[in-house]
């Protein structure tokens, strides 16, 4: 039998056995269970599996699952709808159809007037309420007041309104920027809005870069191109208003290499900071600060200093209109030069005082120098140099101001050689006569020099300096004066005092500042027994304190300003009720008056007296000869 006609039997024996199997048992009949006959065999119904099939169990499960088809039915009808919805409101109305665009130069002059548009588009069906347009503007932007415009912090408001579907309009702002030439500065402009029909605000966003390529400001700084280590460095900054506007409140900032330090500058700084207040700088207007300092570092390392120009903002910050940037070779030299003044390096004198300069110089390379010399220059205007002693050494030119050593005045210079140094003194007194001001220094710059000492350059030669300065303060003067017959307090009682009897006086405390401020200044008084304070001042509002069992008055002045001859006084009554054993004699009216504060430039402490005051020293109309003396 052929494989296919084999495989048709099988199949069709099959078959004709499932038709007995549904002959046999008819499920409609209602009986589980039953006989039938399969072949020659016998079959109980109970054993057979009834099969079921997939739509039956289908009709099954929906009979006890109908709720959960209508839930995911409605599902699915939501889920259409809000496709719909997003759709059609996609249609009406996208955020990314709503745009801004800043539109003006891209490049623009330090403190010229520049004005700016910003193009808003709504591309929607839809309208927009509530539109506005905010910018952003950059610190080196300072903008005018715009029509229809507010200004919160660093941001331009614009409120447009309600704008309809398709429109579009712009607003327009202006102002100037003041800035450093070659920097980059950004406007952030953004539109909020809410949607009409829509909740929620939206908002767009964009971005506006400026470049300043130019500035009315011309700014220079010229440094030394060599320096040696510990040798003065000067630096000059110039400045120059080339533009038609006035520049206001203008500050100079210089940041200082890590090894310099600050000695000297004009205009002066009595802080020794870093900051010059140049203020108003009119159109063609010119000027120039010069910067001293120690220059210290190790050999051919470059020493850059910093200059800006510019203003201070509100908070205090510093914003630059230009700026440019220096460097100094330092080198090394085989001589070297220090100097003291009465064996400091920091040091507060007062007019009058005798300073002692030493000068210490050495060769610290590894040949002999020759023909060296040894310069200082003084300055005669506060010095007296008709008092300097030189010890028969050295001698001094009136007319540059320098005092000059050589080999004729020091054998050893004629060649210094290796590991070799020396020292040179000389002494000259502070002059008296120096007269008001503030911040007042005594510069002396020792120099040393050999022609064996190369040149670092054809247009420089290494000269190892060192300045030293010192600091004048102290020029306050207090006096203490009584008067009788004053005309704030008339004195009152016998003349000459008498035993048992008060007697009054005037007491004058005059406090005179010639130079610096001074800071935290107290005058106390000792008030000898047998002497009382009334109670009684001038000015009133002048702070006083007074303590009768010990006799100390104490006037709390606070600060006295100083650049001039400034002056405070305070009179108060003191009465004398003189006892038996004065008699014939001139009792003390005020043991001791001491003024006590701080020189806020050499920050030192001053102290001053003015000395016992007795009947003798008091003044006025109405004192007979002999009026000082106490009678029975």
């Amino acid at each position: 039998m052929a494989l296919q006609e084999l495989n048709e039997e099988i199949h069709r024996h099959d078959y004709e056995g499932e038709k007995d199997f549904h002959t046999a048992y008819d499920p409609g009949s209602g009986q589980g269970t039953g006989t039938i006959t399969f072949g020659d065999a016998r079959w109980d119904t109970s054993q057979i599996p009834i099969r079921v099939t997939f739509l039956d169990r289908f009709r099954d499960f929906s009979a006890k699952h109908w709720k959960w088809y209508l839930v995911g039915a409605l599902f699915l009808i939501l889920g259409g709808l809000a496709a719909s919805f997003t759709f059609l409101r996609s249609s009406l109305f996208a955020n990314e159809r709503v745009t801004e665009t800043i539109v003006g130069p891209t490049d623009v002059a330090s403190s010229e007037t520049v004005s700016y548009a910003v193009h808003w588009s709504n591309d929607n069906i839809l309208g927009a309420n509530s539109f506005e347009v905010d910018v952003v503007f950059p610190q080196e932007f300072r903008p005018d007041t715009s029509a229809g415009a507010s200004i919160s912090g660093n941001t331009i408001v614009f409120k447009v309104g309600d704008v309809k579907g398709h429109a579009s309009g712009d607003v327009k702002f202006s102002g100037k920027f003041y800035g450093t030439r070659g920097s980059l500065s950004y406007f952030d402009a953004s539109a909020r809005f809410s949607p009409v029909g829509i909740s929620g605000q939206y908002e767009t966003s964009s971005r506006f870069g400026v470049t300043i390529v130019s500035s009315p400001l011309s700014f220079d700084l010229i440094a030394p191109q060599e320096s040696v280590s510990g040798n003065e460095a000067e630096y000059v900054v110039s400045y120059r208003n080339t533009g038609d506007v006035t520049f206001q409140n203008l500050r100079l900032k210089l940041t200082y290499p890590d090894g310099f330090k600050y000695t000297w500058s004009d205009p002066a700084l009595s802080d020794g900071g870093s900051v010059w207040t140049i203020g108003t700088l009119a159109p063609n207007a010119n000027g120039h600060v010069n910067v001293k300092g120690i220059l210290t570092g190790p050999n051919d390392q470059s020493e850059r200093m910093k200059a800006e120009i510019g203003i201070l903002q509100g908070d205090g910050t510093f914003l630059g209109y230009d700026s440019k940037e220096q460097s100094t070779r330092i080198v090394v030299s085989p001589l070297t030069i220090t100097q003291k003044a009465n064996d400091k390096t920091d040091l507060s004198v007062s007019p009058g005082e005798k300073l002692t300069y030493q000068i210490d110089y050495s060769n610290t390379g590894d040949i002999g120098l020759r023909d060296v010399i040894i310069t200082m220059d003084v300055n005669a205007n506060l010095l007296d140099m008709k008092q300097l002693s030189l010890d028969g050494k050295g001698s001094y030119d009136a007319q540059k101001g320098t005092i000059t050593w050589k080999a004729s005045d020091i054998p050893g210079l004629a060649r210094l050689e290796p590991r070799q140094g020396g020292l040179i003194r000389f002494m000259v007194p502070v002059r008296t006569d120096i007269g008001s001001g503030k911040g007042i220094v005594i510069r002396t710059t020792a120099k040393i020099d050999s022609p064996d000492i190369p040149f670092s350059s054809p247009s420089s030669k290494i000269v190892t300096s060192n300045a030293l300065d010192v600091r004048i303060g102290a020029g306050a003067k207090l006096e203490a004066l009584m008067v009788y017959n004053d005309t704030v307090f008339p004195g009152y009682g016998p003349i000459p005092p008498k035993v048992g009897q008060e007697t009054g006086y005037a007491l004058k405390l005059r406090v005179t500042n010639f130079l610096n401020d001074l800071s935290g200044v107290k005058v106390t008084a000792t008030i000898p027994t047998g002497v009382r304070y009334t109670g009684k001042k001038s000015p009133d509002a002048e702070s006083v304190s007074y303590n009768d069992r010990t006799g100390q008055f104490v006037w709390d002045i606070g600060t006295i300003q100083g650049g001039g001859k400034t002056t405070r006084e305070l009179i108060i009554q003191a009465a004398l009720v003189p006892g038996p054993n004065l008699v014939n004699r001139q009792p003390a009216l005020l043991q001791d008056a001491v003024l006590d504060g701080t020189d806020t430039f050499t920050k030192t402490p001053v102290s001053i007296h003015s000395g016992i005051v007795t009947t003798s020293a008091v003044s006025g109309s109405g004192i007979p000869s002999g009026g000082d003396t106490v009678v029975p």
